[in-house]
């Protein structure tokens, strides 16, 4: 249940971010105890169940509920180091987002990981519209 953070994912995040950015968030997650592990796997958990309850409500993708939630997984990716909102890269962010809400729309695993492929999606377009008020410039900074 707990294998390493992006085991499974190192040749696709080694080729989409680079072995630095494998390395970064490997090395965190392997840093975790088992119990430190289990309550980010919680955590993890409840963000994901939280869009499939956003989405069942029948909130818009542009509502606020919608929108602050996909603030808050925003902020989550920023606790992963070796992802670029976790290093403050405004422009690599949104381009991740969009790269992983991508996935979120089309890998049954995260269809089963939101509970639906609706919540998948929903997350996936909330996330879309969520990013579009990203403004990158070099002053930016996603660590706040």
């Amino acid at each position: 249940m707990l294998e390493g953070f992006n085991d499974r994912y190192e040749v696709e995040v080694v080729e989409r971010w680079g072995r630095d950015a494998f390395d970064a968030s490997n090395q965190w997650w392997h840093g975790k105890s088992v119990q430190q592990q289990k309550a980010w796997k919680v955590r993890a958990d409840a963000l994901l169940t939280r869009w499939r309850v956003i989405q069942q409500e029948g909130h818009e993708l542009d509502s606020a509920i919608a929108q602050e939630h996909a603030a808050v997984h925003v902020e989550w990716f920023k606790e992963i180091p070796g992802t670029p909102t976790h290093a403050g890269d405004t422009a690599k962010s949104v381009d991740m987002i969009r790269g992983l809400a991508d996935q979120y729309e089309t890998n049954p695993d995260f269809h089963v990981a939101f509970g639906t492929p609706e919540a998948a999606s929903f997350a996936a377009n909330a996330l879309r519209l969520h990013v579009r008020g990203l403004k990158p410039s070099p002053a930016d900074d996603l660590r706040g």
